[in-house]
């Protein structure tokens, strides 16, 4: 066994694996399963990942990033310190971590890789992915869908029964949803739609601007430790809320100190135009399905954003049925993407399974087109590959020159569902030269090849293509794009990346910091005395039986502060 599954999150990442016949979800050095996506950099630290990346959110904000899956596929690049990186690099720095933990907790290496990505995510979004994943050395076998990695673990665990089930998948950053089917070894996707922008963080967005403007506090006096401090908060208060029905939030400044109570009656009416817009996805599942609500079996909730009650109360609302919540939502994607791992390395537990997926989204191009008053229209969108067609598919179309003697043809290649193109995403684009020749007298074919990956392939082909043969985009990778890849390759290398038990005492180190700020008097004295002391063990103590009782005790150390018992 050398495959391992990802799920590649917003805000948290896990690994997985199928092996002897067991589904294993893959401990970090902290013995947990979910792993921040966070990164940190310093020249003298170097790359820290996970939490104890997350530790320097608030101590080392500069030299931070987070939430970069959001960038993917895109030309943003995150400054940390005096680098500067792209979202593909980062997220190679998770997918590193991960794979480290893997090696350890299965002592093999790790040549292969099943990744889970939004079933909204565009072809270069999944390149950017595939890209992160190379980085580390893997091979990407597969990339699945998120809400279809759920559904195969949802039903994994419920075989032979036939059911049609609703999966709505709320992560840290995107929501998705599917309609499938369950019958018999067959899981079927019929329908999938989706938000790449709604999804936790929207909601800790929410809560700091109530927070602001409840408070009167003025955004551009924070710092931007300060303005990192708040996020944090806010999403602690909106863990609380799914445990409790009212928290406090609590944010203290150089000069002032703030305290808010927050329930969960105030802020599902403060999230509502965040609420309504999950029904439109939702909505348009039901739609292209033609499937009524009264088939459906099961609406199955995913994501640790469906944790919060106001989640699964608008939800209930909507279907006026109680949804099926897992006991630890955020882990479900992370449990299909390892049975996936079983049925590659075609495990006898899974040899009849069926895998149909779909395309979630309507792939084509521009045209000129001519109006009922025979006017003609530049602009128009045509459709070649429908959303929710089943994948792997090919589709062609035929299109002519519009204009006498034209001598290219440009061929854009559009995601969208709008009627006009300029409501669409562009993805890429194709110019071949043509003899100039009437209008209308020069054809061609334009084919899109969409995989089970989601990686589409255009080809434009034609008889009266001056230079003859097939041209291809998106799917095929220019010398230019080789060097710069092999370039990137090469930097990394310059970046160290520490071990797993080094983060985990800088993770300490951070943690006590950050209790040294928010405490006064002798309290604060005990913390920074601590930290020294412990800062001197671990730089000298060559046992590490030693060491590691010293590191067990200044971690009780800092959880009796927290807990208030010191």
């Amino acid at each position: 066994m050398s495959i391992i599954g990802i799920d590649l999150g917003t805000t948290n990442s896990m690994a997985s694996v199928y092996i002897d016949n067991e589904l294993l979800l893959i401990p970090n050095v902290y013995g947990e399963y979910i792993t921040p996506s966070v990164v940190s950099y310093s020249e003298n630290k170097g790359i820290i990942t996970g939490k104890a990346a997350k530790q320097l959110i608030t101590t080392n904000p500069e030299k931070t990033a987070f939430s970069f899956k959001k960038a993917m596929g895109t030309d943003r690049r995150f400054t940390l310190g005096n680098e500067s990186f792209d979202s593909s690099t980062l997220a190679s720095f998770i997918i590193t971590s991960l794979k480290n933990d893997a090696e350890i907790f299965l002592n093999k290496d790790i040549k292969e890789v099943i990744i889970s990505v939004p079933a909204y995510f565009n072809d270069k979004q999944r390149k950017s992915t595939i890209n992160a994943a190379e980085m580390t050395g893997l091979k990407v076998l597969k990339l699945i869908n998120e809400p279809t990695a759920a559904a195969i673990a949802y039903g994994f665990y419920q075989p032979n029964e036939e059911k049609r089930i609703l999966v709505l998948d709320i992560g840290g950053g995107t929501f998705d949803v599917s309609l499938m089917e369950i019958y018999k070894n067959t899981l079927e996707v019929i329908a999938i739609a989706g938000d790449n922008f709604l999804g936790g963080e929207d909601f800790d967005n929410i809560l700091i601007d109530y927070f602001i403007n409840e408070n009167n506090i003025k955004c551009e006096n924070l710092s931007f430790a300060e303005s990192n401090e708040l996020r944090i908060i806010a999403e602690k208060c909106k863990i609380n809320l799914s445990k409790n029905d009212s928290t406090n939030m609590i944010f203290n400044t150089t000069n002032n100190k703030y305290n808010l109570e927050i329930t969960n009656n105030l802020l599902s009416k403060i999230s509502l135009d965040l609420l309504l817009k999950m029904k439109v996805p939702i909505l348009k599942v039901f739609n292209d399905s033609k499937i009524n609500l009264n088939d459906i079996n099961d609406i199955v909730l995913v994501g640790g954003t469906t944790n919060m009650p106001i989640i699964k109360d608008f939800i209930r609302n909507i279907f006026d049925r109680n949804p099926i919540s897992f006991k630890n939502p955020d882990e479900i994607v992370a449990m299909g993407v390892g049975i996936c791992t079983g049925i590659e390395e075609k495990n006898e537990v899974f040899n009849d399974i069926v895998l149909i997926d779909v395309c979630p989204f309507t792939l084509g191009t521009d045209i000129s087109d001519e109006d009922s008053n025979g006017i003609t229209k530049d602009g128009i969108f045509s459709p070649i590959i429908k959303r929710n067609t089943i994948i792997p598919c090919s589709e062609t179309e035929s299109y002519d020159t519009t204009k006498d003697n034209q001598e290219e043809i440009y061929v854009p290649i559009y995601q969208g569902e709008s009627k006009f193109v300029k409501d669409n995403f562009l993805l890429g684009e194709i110019v071949i030269n043509v003899p100039p020749k009437p209008n209308g007298e020069v054809t061609i074919d334009v084919k899109f090849t969409y995989n089970y990956n989601g990686i589409l392939d255009v080809e434009v082909i034609s008889e009266e293509l001056i230079k003859k043969g097939t041209f291809t985009i998106l799917n095929t990778i220019s010398d230019q794009d080789i060097d710069k890849y092999k370039k990137t390759i090469e930097k990394l290398k310059k970046y160290k990346i520490n071990s797993k038990y080094y983060e985990r005492n800088i993770n300490l180190i951070e943690r006590a910091k950050r209790i040294y700020e928010e405490t006064t008097g002798n309290i604060r004295y005990l913390v920074g005395e601590s930290i020294d002391k412990f800062e001197d063990s671990i730089e000298n103590l060559k046992s590490y039986d030693k060491l590691r009782l010293e590191i067990k005790n200044f971690e009780e150390f800092l959880n009796n502060i927290e807990l208030g018992e010191l």
